[in-house]
């Protein structure tokens, strides 16, 4: 998973329980100040309900108090109210009927033992749950009756669902444009964060391709963007190292190419005499230094082909030519090396090849450096060939053996300077390559435009597909 998504996600998910808390949070709030709002107002009633009573007590005036129970019975929820007094003898009543009537209960005696605003919840006598609220009368001090209102637990418990449904169609709304906002917000922080990452991880790909040049162009000024300046710095510093050890090498070379070249010559000079005879021995020794020099001249050449490439100084002659000639001098030339191993080396091109735009030199050097690898990774009695065919506006050139094969995990390594296969060189009897040949197939290739590939398998064989564009 990638780190932007894996972000995203975390800060949608702490974005969403954040607004899952919040909303709960809120709907508990609201419930209790629902809840609150309703015992208040029946506070309210039931006080109200008290003040007129005293009044209708003291004024020994029951019209003030029949009105104001016919204006509580209209209240909301309000099923009766009553007042009795200590004797629980009903002094008036919702109900005009019961007048004068005794009316005993547990609620009754829990309120005349009440000396303030209380609540109860209860059944009433038909099975109906209610809210019964009750306050004393006093007269002078004097506790002189009790006022008691019933709610309907059931109008009452509707009316605070109502509210709270409405609640929570608020709050899901606002946590829903809420939700969509951190997401939005998560995803716009998480690209801000992971671009720099982003930038910084295909800058560490360039440096690893040996593309030491390739700098970010820094534009933030946090932790990021100081690592990204770090990084800029230190890619400057590994390209200065880079220079240097090019410019070191490249002298190196240069001064054992004169010597080298001298060995070579007086060694062939010794075979012809111009020291006096040779021992059969002596020619003996004579030839392994031969075969020593000519190797690490070989050496030598590579390392300044591989300077020339890296300095952009690697020189190609473009010219339309025939590839078919080429390919079988090269195979001519390559055949003693390919005998002595027993391998059967072939060429395959299809009728009117084209010609290509390419330096003959160059590619020359592709084929015997593709040839010499097949033939060394191919064991006795194997095959090799080169099959050259037409592809849109290029011409295919595979090297085809079938020898031990490259492991998938090494394809990918192949083509970087001294890379070797893990475990298949020591298998290989005989000189071992020096990793150059294939960077500098490579570089030859894609300087004419082209592009090279590799299929293997383990056991099987290995395929080198060469395009190179047509005239």
């Amino acid at each position: 998973m990638k780190l932007r998504t894996e972000f995203s996600l975390l800060s949608g998910a702490l974005v969403m329980v954040v607004i899952t808390g919040v909303s709960i949070m809120l709907f508990i709030s609201q419930r209790r100040m629902l809840f609150d709002e309703m015992r208040a107002n029946q506070e309210n009633i039931i006080k109200g309900f008290v003040r007129v009573a005293e009044e209708s007590l003291i004024a020994k005036n029951e019209i003030v108090l029949v009105n104001y129970l016919k204006f509580i019975k209209r209240a909301e929820g309000v099923i009766q109210a009553m007042l009795q007094d200590m004797n629980d003898k009903i002094m008036g009543h919702t109900d005009l009927t019961l007048f004068g009537n005794i009316y005993r209960d547990d609620a009754g005696e829990g309120a005349k033992e009440s000396d303030g605003f209380l609540i109860q919840r209860r059944a009433d006598g038909e099975g109906n749950d209610i809210y019964e609220v009750s306050m004393p009368v006093f007269i002078s001090e004097r506790k002189e009756a009790i006022a008691r209102i019933s709610f309907s637990c059931e109008v009452l418990d509707g009316k605070v669902e109502e509210n709270l449904k409405k609640t929570r169609n608020h709050i899901l709304f606002i946590a829903v444009i809420s939700l969509f906002i951190g997401l939005l917000g998560s995803l716009v922080m998480a690209r801000m964060m992971i671009r720099p990452i982003n930038q910084l991880s295909y800058a560490v790909e360039q440096i690893g391709k040996g593309k030491l040049e390739y700098r970010i162009n820094v534009k933030q000024t946090d932790e990021l963007g100081k690592l990204e300046d770090e990084f800029n710095s230190m890619a400057h510093k590994l390209n200065e190292l880079d220079e240097m050890k090019r410019d070191f090498v490249s002298s190196v070379t240069h001064e054992l190419r004169s010597p080298m070249t001298s060995i070579r010559m007086y060694i062939g000079l010794l075979f012809k005499g111009a020291g006096g005879p040779l021992s059969p021995k002596q020619e003996d020794c004579l030839n392994v230094i031969k075969k020593s020099t000519s190797r690490l001249a070989r050496f030598i050449d590579d390392l300044l082909d591989v300077a020339k490439i890296e300095s952009g100084k690697m020189t190609i002659r473009k010219e339309n030519f025939d590839i078919l000639p080429t390919v079988k001098e090269t195979i001519k030339l390559m055949k003693p090396q390919a005998d002595a191993k027993k391998i059967k080396l072939t060429v395959e091109a299809i009728d009117n090849l084209p010609q290509i735009q390419a330096d003959p030199e160059r590619v020359n050097q592709i084929i015997t450096n593709l040839l010499s690898n097949a033939i060394k990774f191919t064991r006795e009695n194997g095959k090799v060939k080169v099959k050259i065919t037409e592809v849109a506006d290029n011409l295919e050139v595979r090297v085809i053996d079938n020898g031990a094969g490259i492991p998938k995990e090494s394809l990918g390594e192949i083509f970087e300077k001294f890379a070797q296969v893990k475990g298949l060189r020591d298998t290989i009897p005989g000189q071992k390559g020096t990793g150059l040949g294939l960077p500098i197939v490579k570089s030859i290739v894609e300087a004419h435009g082209g592009k090279i590939t590799v299929e293997s398998e383990i056991e099987k064989g290995s395929a080198f597909i060469v395009f190179l564009p047509k005239k």
